[in-house]
């Protein structure tokens, strides 16, 4: 896998070679130009042009590398950009041994094509998977933190409210006139409302009861 400025290689799926070989290292500088580029993959043209690249001295390269399943070490390879639906930049490149007992005619180039193009379509899935799964992560926490902030402010507003309707009932119990009478129930009706409104609104929010 390439990091955004094509300057570094990550492993992620090594098949057929152990991770942490000469061929198949855990990561890989792409900007490296000495000596040692000659003796790695020329991962970065391949991401650079979009096109695959074809090593063809992975003796000179690696020593002899086998990967099954036949007994014959490999001679050359295909190193193959990865592209996502929509995007110009190759997000990956694959690595792909080419059997020494067929030759690379156009049918066999198909194949490895074919190959990148479902390698690349299984990626497009892998990243929405994570796109969405971040997505509902996100949203959960909005979730949340509505719901602490709802629970914080029912406990602010029921404390003063409440003395608020105390005040009310106790005024209830003294010399009012008619008029006097509907203002206070007013207060004290709205104040109970306006709480319960407030629970029941915190008491909605998921993971709360």
């Amino acid at each position: 896998r390439l990091d955004a400025t094509h300057d570094t290689a990550r492993l992620i799926a090594p098949a057929g070679l152990p991770a942490g070989t000469r061929a198949s290292p855990a990561h890989i500088n792409l900007l490296e130009t000495s000596g040692t580029a000659a003796h790695s993959w020329p991962l970065r043209q391949a991401a650079a042009t979009r096109h695959p690249v074809l090593v063809a001295d992975l003796l000179q390269r690696f020593g002899d590398l086998y990967c099954g399943p036949y007994p014959e070490a490999l001679s050359s390879a295909l190193v193959l950009p990865l592209r996502l639906p929509g995007e110009e930049r190759a997000a990956a490149v694959m690595v792909a041994g080419i059997s020494s007992r067929l030759p690379l005619n156009e049918a066999y180039r198909a194949y490895y094509d074919l190959l990148a193009a479902g390698v690349s379509t299984a990626m497009a899935h892998a990243y929405a998977y994570e796109t969405e799964h971040l997505r509902a992560e996100s949203l959960a926490d909005v979730a949340r933190s509505k719901a602490d902030f709802l629970a914080r402010m029912s406990h602010e507003i029921r404390t003063p409210m409440n003395a608020v309707i105390g005040m009310t009932t106790l005024l209830q119990g003294t010399r009012l006139d008619g008029e006097q009478h509907d203002y206070v129930e007013t207060i004290r009706t709205g104040g109970d409302h306006r709480i319960t409104g407030v629970m029941i609104e915190s008491h909605l929010q998921p993971g709360r009861q």
